[in-house]
């Protein structure tokens, strides 16, 4: 899951019930979502510009009791992030999303045209 899509269920977009969905599906084991703490500090800094600090603190107190797995990237995983950025316009978020993606094999749930664009994962896509 990248930033976009878990900014839509957060901030109830248009997107919101369809990743509600997914996140209902992974607390009932029935998938599993994994999420880059690179991503999950890009959701904070959103929220703290959209809504104040204060929803972000809430946010992050609240990272654990979500049904997601949250990834500390290695070096590995930041080299990887850096090779998918200096060959493709994203942002260095999204190319840790993307490589999370890619190492484990995974669809990327989003709504971000520039990584739909790539083709690089399959995508759950939350556009509109």
């Amino acid at each position: 899951m990248d930033s976009y899509a878990l900014l839509e269920w957060l901030l109830g977009q248009p997107g919101a019930a369809a990743v509600r969905r997914i996140l209902e599906q992974a607390a009932d084991d029935c998938l599993q979502v994994s999420m880059s703490w690179i991503n999950l500090g890009e959701v904070t800094y959103m929220l703290a510009r959209r809504r104040g600090w204060h929803a972000a603190e809430r946010f992050i107190n609240g990272i654990p009791a979500l049904p997601l797995r949250a990834i500390v990237p290695d070096v590995e995983d930041i080299l990887g992030a850096a090779r998918i950025k200096a060959k493709a316009k994203v942002s260095y978020a999204d190319a840790f999303a993307i490589g999370l993606a890619v190492s484990l094999k995974a669809d990327i749930v989003t709504g971000d045209p520039e990584i739909r664009a790539l083709a690089l994962v399959p995508v759950i896509w939350l556009g509109r």
